[in-house]
């Protein structure tokens, strides 16, 4: 008997594999021990195994796999047969960078962990899978390098994950809000779409979380200094870098401190990179009820207001 759900495996590799073999291959066959003859020389494929656990069968098929009954023995062979539905890997749209790789994660599992395999091809790197949740059993791994990440946090991050009783677990973002400190209004876990990122935090010793149906990472531990990282921090000179991320996060404080101070509320439809200017001071002689102080301040304020939707078209690579 050959069970598997139609719609999350590979109906051709099923064809191929198993049932040409035991439909057309096996005729005449008389080998006594039926069950070593099909696991050993009939399937067709390399990714095989015995299971003796109903249940973990039963798991196996609900993921995607094939699992083949034989009357007369109380185990099944598994063959991995999974073609989930998966979008491919496509550009990082969510932390576009001006440097660097361009690829993101997706819902993948195995494409996530391979993703991050590709850049740290180490002996050193483990990827401890398991599962969380009752009824969605939601496959996720903790991934980390052995001899740099410390055995204290790995096993805090590992006890953890085994804590929660839940019954669904359908992204990462529902994982982490269980782990956060409820009492901490500051985030102690970091959550990102690409692989260099989580490389990079592999690699300094943090431990990742991958979530199947997923494509956000978390990575533990995290700090302030970690929430201000941009991605084109790892790819410019520590000098560049730094003027980079003070320049941004001033202009973004200055920014809440015009729009506070002089009570304005700019509504811009559509902005042409080579109209910005115009089309914001117009905004501005229109819209805004000024206070008097400085001129000169007023005039650092308007440049940094100006040079923000500049610096986002750069990174975001398209118009507002």
């Amino acid at each position: 008997h050959v069970v598997y759900i139609d719609g999350l495996t590979n109906n051709g590799m099923i064809e191929e594999t198993i049932l040409k073999p035991l439909s057309y291959e096996w005729r005449g066959n008389s080998a006594k021990d039926v069950w070593d003859s099909i696991l050993y020389q009939e399937v067709q494929t390399a990714d095989i195994k015995e299971e003796t656990s109903f249940d973990k069968t039963v798991g196996s098929i609900l993921k995607g796999d094939t699992a083949i009954f034989i009357d007369g023995y109380a185990r099944s062979m598994i063959v991995s047969s999974k073609k989930l539905p998966l979008r491919g890997i496509s550009e990082n749209d969510t932390e576009a960078g001006m440097r660097g790789p361009k690829d993101s994660f997706n819902e993948g599992f195995r494409q996530s962990t391979a993703l991050i395999r590709r850049r740290i091809k180490d002996a050193k790197l483990r990827v401890e899978q398991d599962t969380i949740g009752e009824r969605t059993r939601t496959d996720y791994a903790l991934v980390y390098l052995a001899d740099v990440a410390s055995e204290e946090l790995v096993k805090r991050v590992r006890e953890d994950m085994h804590h929660y009783d839940i019954d669904a677990i359908y992204d990462s973002g529902m994982a982490q809000h269980l782990m956060e400190n409820w009492y901490s209004p500051f985030p102690t876990f970091q959550s990102t779409t690409r692989p260099d990122k989580v490389a990079a935090g592999i690699t300094e010793g943090r431990v990742a979380i991958v979530f199947d149906n997923s494509p956000e990472v978390i990575l533990a531990p995290c700090n302030l200094n970690m929430l201000l990282q941009t991605s084109d921090d790892y790819y410019n000179r520590w000098a560049v870098g730094t003027f980079a991320r003070i320049q941004t996060h001033t202009i973004d404080d200055l920014l809440r401190i015009k729009a506070l101070h002089l009570r304005i509320c700019v509504e811009l439809v559509e902005i042409r990179y080579t109209q910005c200017q115009i089309c914001i001071c117009k905004k501005l002689d229109r819209l805004c009820f000024r206070i008097p102080h400085d001129q000169r301040v007023n005039i650092l304020l308007d440049c940094a207001f100006l040079q923000q939707p500049r610096i986002c078209m750069c990174r975001r690579n398209q118009s507002l």
